[in-house]
């Protein structure tokens, strides 16, 4: 059997598609968000957090990473795809009938009545989620472009009616109908592009594959509870003036972590099972990868700490002040995130679900052992420091296992701190354009410039030092 040889214009022609989907979602939900922010009141997104928090959940509870399933295997045939299907369908509709008749206690938890028609009408958005189990057939076949294109259309015709009912005075329903038509018109455009049909479901060569998503499952229902353990808390013991400006802060810096976790991981896991079995090839792959990931990753995510004051005042306005140090925290939350999904993604890809879940239960009891600690004197501060903390434990715990993967110590700080480090030195030129006296639109532009310059000069002398290293390797 002729080996596989993964080729870098496949990586990169996968993440380049999955990525330009996600960036147009990103920049769509940025300029949508400008306008609905000026339209909505903080109340309005602090309704609809809470509402995220539960339906988030649920979601989490469907989530048995049935596609990370199918993706990582080797080898499966299409009765034991369909079985997934099955098993996919049968728990979202259980689940929705749950999400809708238990959204009255919902409401009453939070003791926010508005709540419950709300989550009533998300339950319908999780059981359309059944109907987009082709994407994960799309994903395997690393045909991202038919998935971009289909996200594209569906997004811009999510946001231009959520629009048009915030224009005319529909409140927070504006935010609930962007996240129900995406999803309605996605499904319509997979079944009328790619048309799969289930077979007879069957049990045979299961047990590995089942076993491998059941650690998934833990994982993201342990990942759910800490990634949103904040949201919940905030809504709870604070309000919902302070979760809307936390959410919209939270949005923002988690935009790159899970355009990671959702691109250029997801397609990684795909590619890097594909040669899993390749030590050689494996390590030559992710070692290159993780390396061009810190140059790409780590300098935007210092530039938003260092603009964070002038970027919320200009981009959504005074009223939203509060949210600034929220955002500098979660800025540098969201660089261990981010490269904690990496690391993930080669060990997902060895078939190492197992320490994928573990390093989750550590996290969520690291970050529930610091917010009971900190909550009471600091406030949601001490939910900011709780979530860094708990982020750079589970990093520091995936990096290690990633390590052991290539047998060698310290890896991952070898590709990333040099790079981390250079990308520090552009807080003081770049924040101290913020503490000068002129207009804000100004000092904000002036700022991204300073910021452009130094991130191209920060490339250059990566690049350069990325051509040394091959040539070494290519001398010895």
């Amino acid at each position: 059997m002729n080996k596989y040889v993964l080729a870098n214009t496949e990586i990169i022609r996968g993440i380049s598609w999955k990525s330009a989907g996600q960036i147009f979602q990103n920049i769509s939900q940025l300029i949508f968000t400008i306008f609905l922010a000026r339209i909505l009141d903080t109340s309005d997104y602090g309704l609809m957090a809470m509402a995220l928090v539960f339906n988030k959940f649920i979601i989490s509870m469907t989530n048995f990473n049935f596609g990370t399933a199918i993706n990582q295997s080797l080898k499966i045939n299409k009765n034991q795809i369909s079985t997934f299907f099955y098993m996919t369908f049968g728990i979202n509709l259980i689940l929705s009938l749950i999400s809708y008749y238990g959204a009255g206690l919902v409401g009453s938890f939070f003791n926010e009545p508005a709540l419950a028609p709300i989550i009533r009408v998300m339950a319908s958005i999780l059981f359309l989620k059944s109907f987009q189990f082709p994407y994960i057939l799309l994903s395997r076949e690393m045909n991202f472009k038919t998935i971009s294109i289909i996200e594209i259309l569906s997004i811009i015709i999510g946001n231009v009616i959520g629009l048009y009912c915030a224009i005319r005075g529909y409140g927070v329903w504006s935010l609930v109908m962007i996240r129900l038509v995406h999803v309605t018109t996605s499904c319509v455009f997979l079944t009328l592009i790619y048309k799969w049909y289930p077979s007879l479901p069957t049990l045979k060569g299961m047990h590995s594959k089942l076993k491998f998503a059941s650690f998934m499952f833990g994982s993201n229902l342990v990942y759910f509870f800490s990634s949103h353990l904040s949201d919940l808390v905030i809504g709870k013991a604070v309000g919902k003036e302070a979760l809307g400006a936390f959410s919209i802060a939270r949005n923002i810096a988690s935009l790159p972590s899970n355009f990671i976790k959702n691109n250029v991981s997801s397609v990684l896991l795909i590619a890097f099972s594909k040669i899993q079995k390749d030590i050689k090839q494996f390590k030559e792959k992710q070692s290159e990868t993780l390396y061009f990931f810190s140059i790409l990753f780590i300098p935007p995510m210092i530039i938003l700490f260092s603009t964070s004051t002038n970027f919320i005042n200009v981009i959504y306005g005074a009223k939203w002040t509060s949210a600034v140090p929220f955002l500098q925290i979660l800025s540098i939350v969201a660089i261990f995130e981010g490269l904690s999904h990496f690391c993930r993604s080669a060990i997902i890809s060895k078939g190492k679900s197992n320490i994928i879940f573990f390093a989750t239960i550590i996290e969520v009891v690291a970050q529930i052992t610091l917010i009971y600690i900190l909550i009471n004197k600091y406030n949601i501060y001490g939910i900011c420091i709780s979530l860094l903390i708990s982020s750079i434990i589970n990093f520091v715990f995936v990096a290690h296992f990633y390590d052991l993967i290539y047998n060698e110590k310290y890896n991952v700080l070898k590709q990333v701190l040099p790079n981390a480090f250079i990308s520090t030195l552009f807080i003081p030129p770049i924040y101290a354009l913020t503490k000068i006296s002129i207009n804000i639109y100004l000092s904000f532009t002036i700022q991204l410039i300073v910021a452009f310059i130094l991130y191209l000069i920060f490339l250059y002398i990566a690049r350069k030092k990325y051509l040394n290293n091959s040539l070494l390797k290519t001398n010895l």
